[in-house]
């Protein structure tokens, strides 16, 4: 028998399916441990009332719920799992220990994700991933491609290429993640030989986080700590650089909207952008440790004006057909067919 409808679990990713259910939070504010407990708890208890059989599609943080009345309710969902999220690495695993719900969660996923039909994934770092945890590859179907989600006119800035400027954005405080520990270890390390040179931080806590490691007040070193300020394009505008020493990262969305504004990115090989980056200039993808930052650093600061201006606008076009009408349409076409798949057993 037919699946009348889709079910999706906090977003249904802007997917035309005219039968689709959305499940989403009742608030719009920043999520808190509160609000998540109670959300997936809601999440649970309306699964109940879902038919059997039905197709659900979930992000990977979500998929436990559905999964969790298929093993014990005979429920027998068909599950897809559209993820972006890391949350298999060894790493993050350690700082899942650290909290009650995530290590739960971690645990749920991993006693369960066998009643998941198939995964989507953004990233090879992701696949990878995927594949450590004990997914099988025939159910990993295809990567998708992600998006500018934001339009901020990304492409009408114009970068200060002739300065020695750093950015990075990290919204989510999450060390073990975004590793601006070693951004900063880097960039320290470089100031010393160039004086000039300026690193803007953006995100909530890092100042306070580097001033309790440091014990002293970083700023004379020129480092910007801009909070958590939603608009970048200024600080775009103030810099020639991208840094991202991001530690399975998904994808690393700011990756790709510094490089729209035309910044040269700079990343680490264990973020899902990468890819995008390897496109530009393979040199710009390097290893996660301060020694191979603060050398990759190095020779951006010594790059001739010519190579700057040259990847900058290489950096916007290989970045300009990332966007949500691009992606959307191959990812509306790939899931309907694949919901086809599945419903024909």
């Amino acid at each position: 028998m037919k699946s009348k409808r889709i079910y999706f679990l906090e977003s249904d990713f802007g997917l035309d399916i005219k039968n689709k259910v959305l499940f989403e939070p009742s608030y719009k504010s920043q999520i808190t441990f509160p609000k998540r407990i109670l959300t997936d708890a809601v999440y649970f208890v309306r699964f109940l009332f879902v038919p059997r059989k039905s197709i659900v599609v979930a992000p990977w943080g979500l998929f436990w719920i559905p999964a969790l009345w298929n093993k014990f309710a005979f429920k027998n969902y068909k599950i897809i799992s559209l993820t972006c999220d890391t949350f298999l690495s060894e790493k993050t695993i350690k700082e899942r220990k650290q909290s009650i719900l995530k290590f739960l969660k971690y645990v749920l996923a991993k006693k369960t994700y066998e009643e998941v039909r198939c995964f989507i994934y953004c990233s090879q770092v992701v696949k990878e991933q995927l594949l450590k945890f004990g997914v099988p590859e025939e159910k990993l179907i295809f990567k998708y491609q992600e998006w500018n989600r934001f339009d901020r006119g990304f492409e009408k800035i114009r970068p200060n290429l002739s300065s020695n400027n750093f950015l990075f954005v990290g919204h989510h405080y999450n060390i073990m993640q975004k590793r601006a520990d070693i951004l900063v270890e880097a960039y320290l390390q470089l100031r010393k030989e160039f004086p000039d040179i300026h690193l803007i931080i953006v995100g909530r806590d890092w100042k306070q986080f580097f001033e309790k490691k440091y014990k002293e007040n970083i700023k004379k070193y020129g480092i910007e700590f801009a909070g958590g300020n939603y608009d970048i394009s200024g600080f775009m505008r103030k810099s020639a650089f991208y840094v991202h020493p991001g530690e399975f990262e998904g994808f690393g969305l700011s990756v790709l909207e510094g490089m729209l504004s035309g910044l040269i990115p700079l990343v680490s090989n264990l973020t899902g952008s990468k890819e995008m980056v390897e496109k530009l200039d393979r040199k710009l993808v390097v290893k996660l440790s301060a020694d191979d930052f603060y050398t990759s650093m190095k020779a951006l600061v010594k790059m001739p004006l010519k190579k700057r201006n040259e990847l900058s606008r290489k950096a916007r076009d290989i970045t300009r057909d990332y966007t949500m009408e691009n992606s959307l349409k191959d990812l509306n076409f790939r899931i309907k067919e694949l919901i086809k798949r599945i419903e024909r057993g």
